[in-house]
């Protein structure tokens, strides 16, 4: 991602040209496929840390109402959107429950 930012840095916006700005120098075509490719590339960084993240709350949290949550707080975090005291307390509490036991009905 920060190949793509130092690409953007390079070039500053030219001439106005009836509402669209010339980015000077022109972009090339090799330059477009490198800051694509960088993006694509930390896509696929972003959404194998999400999965990880994912599996560890699975693990911890044995009810659907658990998982739910923390799906909708990760999701949330990956928005941009920060947590509020009290998501992030009740993110907490629903991490820190015990296990229930499974019941042996045998």
């Amino acid at each position: 991602m920060g190949e793509v930012l130092q690409l953007l840095r390079r070039w500053k916006p030219g001439k106005d040209t009836g509402g669209y700005k010339e980015i000077q120098p022109p972009l090339t075509d090799r330059q477009i496929r490198e800051a694509l490719a960088a993006l694509a590339e930390y896509d696929k960084h972003l959404a194998k840390v999400v999965r990880l993240n994912l599996m560890e709350v699975c693990k911890r949290l044995d009810t659907l109402e658990g998982i739910v949550f923390a799906q909708s707080i990760l999701i949330a975090q990956l928005r941009g959107k920060p947590l509020s005291p009290k998501q992030q307390g009740d993110l907490y509490g629903v991490l820190r429950r015990k296990r229930k036991k499974n019941l042996d009905l045998g």
